[in-house]
């Protein structure tokens, strides 16, 4: 059983913007430029879970996005101006 101060010492939260998280991210993951560069911007507030696997391994809990520039609104806004 873990007790509420060992569970603590394993946790580490960090608050950032979107384009920091995806930084990080690569970082972590060994990301490409092209592959970091195809996602998403993370929605305001989205929450991304990174766990330590029993093998050292970091792993993301959820996938991250796609950029789409079909289906992003902004995007097409800029594009008919």
């Amino acid at each position: 059983m873990i007790r509420g101060d060992d569970f603590l010492q394993n946790v580490t939260i960090i608050i950032t913007h979107g384009f920091e998280m995806r930084i990080i991210m690569m970082h972590m993951f060994g990301w490409s430029e092209d592959y970091f560069e195809s996602l998403e911007h993370p929605d305001r507030c989205e929450v991304k879970k990174i766990i330590l696997t029993k093998d050292h391994v970091f792993k993301l809990e959820s996938q991250m996005r796609k950029f789409n520039p079909y289906t992003n609104t902004k995007y097409i806004l800029r594009k008919k101006k």
